[in-house]
């Protein structure tokens, strides 16, 4: 199925074809992000790792059948932290814009509502969750371990490890025009802390934006 669609993000996004030139594309970001000293053997090693942990990303999103991958990678002034996007094809079966009162689930705990978009009114499922610190840190150090045999660990205060994390995944499943019951799904997801809310809040204005072209 060939599903054609714009999106309008703010500054800060990137967009990655899991299909595309994705070597090329993260080099070119991996360099902007070191521009200042793209020679130094730091820099260097900084945009391998970068490489290496996007390419894990788009393996996963390509095997999931992503259509695009978007990273919020920054600068940012407004303090909002990582955020990632990736839009699919689902076959919900149902057509969300004829039942608005009663919208079809997606399998996804969470509130469900409606929110409408430039290309039409989408299902809108969140869900949030808490952790602390401590045990988000120790997955992510087990990953970059992963990638780099050897790196050191990173030892944490108590007071940092008890601290709470917020995360928060949005979907966004919206009619595909000409293709009943199948939508097209945008996957939001978020590490947010204080910020979360705000980070949410930008998914939906991101979601709203979407076009069929």
């Amino acid at each position: 199925m060939t599903v054609s669609y714009s999106l309008t993000l703010p500054r800060g996004w990137h967009r990655f074809s899991p299909q595309g030139d994705f070597d090329e594309q993260v080099h070119r970001l991996g360099r902007q992000f070191t521009a200042t000293d793209r020679d130094a053997a730091a820099a260097v090693l900084s945009r391998q790792r970068f490489g290496t942990a996007m390419g894990h990303v788009r393996e996963t999103a390509r095997q999931a059948g992503a259509l695009d991958l978007f990273a919020f990678v920054g600068p940012s002034r407004t303090g909002l932290g990582p955020m990632s996007l990736v839009t699919s094809v689902v076959h919900l079966g149902a057509c969300i814009a004829a039942s608005p009162e009663s919208p079809p689930t997606v399998g996804a705990a969470g509130s469900t509502t409606i929110l409408e978009t430039a290309g039409g009114p989408c299902l809108r499922v969140l869900a949030r969750a808490s952790t602390d610190v401590g045990t988000w840190w120790r997955a992510l150090a087990g990953h970059l371990t992963d990638l780099e045999p050897g790196r050191d660990d990173v030892s944490l205060s108590s007071e940092d490890d008890r601290r709470v994390l917020s995360t928060a995944d949005v979907g966004y499943a919206i009619d595909i025009p000409g293709h009943r019951g199948s939508q097209l799904m945008l996957s939001f997801s978020t590490i947010g802390g204080p910020f979360v809310g705000a980070q949410i809040d930008h998914g939906d204005s991101i979601a709203r934006t979407l076009t069929w072209t």
